[in-house]
């Protein structure tokens, strides 16, 4: 059962019994005021008209007693008509009792009867006392007095009944208010119990859960994934739970492969290391071998220097100049020997170049892996702080709701800042992790720069191999030159008593070639050694990217992932309902 139903529960069994205790007490105060209405409409008037009749009945009695006892003298002749105007009142108010309760129309026209007779033996009473005198008159008293009792005691048993109903009705509302209290005594200890029940299992239901979880999500935050978080509960912190669970997987699934990629890349760096110092030794080589070239041109332009000198002597150094000849012929095929080495060594390079090409390309795709993985963490790292945020609203939420229910509601209120504490710490762990993969990410920018540097040294290289080979190539050609014309010198030593302006000229061309040559020797050595300082940076970049993946994987070990088999291992199980 989720929280929200059993809020919607609890409360609501709650809200419930307010609700039997209202309906109750509108009940009770709905009787009440029936019977207050009833007293007011009906049984007070009836006793107030009642006590009229009683009053008229006296006022008649009176009236009549007086004008008998002062037989109409002058200033007491009014006694008929006051009795009369009580008698009219009598009627009055009787027919008012009759209107209030038609069911006792006996019962009044019983007491009009007895009215009647009362009031026409007074009248005949008063009659007889002032025109026949007392004894007359004394012998109606008697009767009189008789229907002025009966009247007296009908006007009073009718008076005492609405009276008696008054207090019986006051008694019964101030039973029924008594009543009242009970209930209200009884729902509201029902009611004060139910609420501490209530509060006592929604915190242990909560908090118990949460506390749990934050030791799991505290011992996550300290590096170590190898505790997993069991879940049995069907609610919002079940779905919390297995949130995390999801996450803690996920991070060690990230950091295996975080692991194994970086050891790739040491891997790769070291073989990136060894090829690159290999193809400096081979530079290096190439190097010695051009200067070598450069050392043989310059010594076979000295040489052709000085066979020009003698053959403009050519009369008296004919055997110097054959010697001369012969010693250019032995320094070309010397020349060409090494430069047909210097161009397989080129070849060779240029292999070793393209084997550092493709160990870089593959350096390169592995850190773009990496920089993938990477992101990859930052959107799961955003969605673990959008969960922080929005549990932290809910707490707010919660907190509000806490306060707007008072002392019912403070137990709550502990709950919801307990749920903001957990995402704030939520948070906070998500930003360290942000902050850690903004370090591998900006590591891998560095790794992938570095590599992309390489990247453009090593095509460097490739295009100054093939230049320095396109360059042996040419010393090569110059060399079968120098050769073919060692040969034509060598003819023309034989002919020179007939060619000697000829020989001239071929030594003289003799010379540019050479100059040439050494020229290109010269632009050949610079090369190497421009491609020598471009493998010592690859060098460089390859131990910067092994020191990168030393670092990564020593940010990864920080974190244990590997599964413990152990009886003692805390497995932080949840559950509530």
């Amino acid at each position: 059962m989720s929280i929200k139903s059993r809020n919607f529960l609890s409360f609501g069994m709650i809200f419930l019994l307010f609700l039997i205790f209202g309906t109750v007490q509108i009940i009770n105060l709905t009787s009440q005021v029936k019977q207050l209405e009833e007293i007011k409409e009906k049984t007070l008037q009836s006793a107030l008209l009642a006590d009229q009749l009683k009053l008229s009945v006296v006022q008649v009695q009176q009236y009549l007693s007086d004008i008998s006892a002062t037989r109409a003298q002058d200033g007491f002749g009014d006694g008929f008509k006051l009795a009369e105007a009580h008698s009219k009142l009598f009627y009055r108010d009787l027919e008012k009792l009759k209107e209030l309760h038609p069911t006792e129309a006996k019962e009044l026209d019983a007491i009009k009867v007895s009215f009647d007779s009362y009031y026409e033996i007074g009248q005949k009473m008063a009659t007889q006392y002032i025109q026949a005198g007392t004894e007359k008159g004394n012998e109606f008293m008697p009767l009189f007095d008789k229907n002025s009792l009966d009247i007296n005691r009908k006007v009073d048993d009718y008076q005492k009944k609405y009276l008696s109903s008054i207090n019986q009705s006051l008694q019964d509302i101030h039973d029924l208010m008594n009543k009242n209290k009970m209930v209200i005594g009884i729902l509201g200890g029902i009611i004060f119990v139910l609420a501490i029940i209530i509060s006592i299992f929604l915190s242990r239901s909560i908090i118990v859960p949460l506390r749990k979880l934050m030791d799991a999500t505290e011992t996550i935050a300290q590096g170590d994934l190898r505790q997993s978080i069991a879940i049995r509960s069907k609610d919002e912190l079940g779905t919390l739970a297995r949130s995390f669970e999801a996450m803690r997987t996920k991070l060690v699934d990230l950091i295996q492969q975080i692991k194994l990629t970086s050891e790739h890349l040491t891997a790769a760096s070291e073989e990136l290391t060894a090829g690159a110092e290999s193809t400096t030794e081979t530079t290096d080589q190439i190097a010695n071998s051009i200067q070598e070239v450069a050392l043989g041109t310059e010594q076979q332009l000295s040489a052709s220097q000085t066979s020009s000198q003698t053959v403009s002597d050519i009369s008296s150094c004919i055997n110097q100049v054959a010697a001369s000849v012969q010693f250019v012929a032995q320094l070309g095929s010397n020349a060409k020997d090494r430069a047909s080495i210097g161009n397989e060594i080129v070849h060779k390079t240029l292999e070793h170049m393209d084997l550092i090409r493709n160990k870089v390309n593959t350096v390169s795709d592995v850190i773009g892996k990496l920089g993938e993985k990477s992101k990859e963490i930052e959107q799961i790292i955003s969605l673990i702080t959008q969960i922080s945020d929005q549990t932290n609203l809910l707490a707010l939420n919660a907190a509000i709701e806490a306060a707007r229910a008072g002392e019912h509601g403070k137990g709550f209120s502990v709950v919801a800042e307990e749920v903001r504490k957990l995402a704030e710490q939520s948070s906070n762990a998500a930003g360290q992790v942000q902050q850690l993969i903004e370090q591998v990410q900006k590591e891998t920018d560095n790794a992938i720069k570095s590599v992309s540097e390489g990247t453009t040294a090593v095509y460097g290289g490739i295009s100054l191999g093939k230049q320095t080979g396109d360059a042996f190539e040419d010393i090569t050609k110059v060399i079968q030159d120098l050769s073919a014309h060692s040969k034509e010198t060598t003819v023309a030593v034989e002919r020179v008593n007939k060619s000697g302006i000829e020989i001239v000229e071929m030594m003289n061309s003799i010379v540019d070639t050479t100059s040439t040559s050494a020229l290109n020797a010269q632009h050949v050595s610079a090369a190497a050694e421009e491609q020598t300082a471009a493998m010592e940076e690859i060098t460089a970049t390859a131990r910067s990217l092994s020191f990168t993946a030393i670092k990564l994987q020593e940010m990864v070990s920080q974190f244990n992932f590997i599964q413990q088999k152990s009886p003692t291992s805390r497995s932080g199980e949840m559950n509530t309902n």
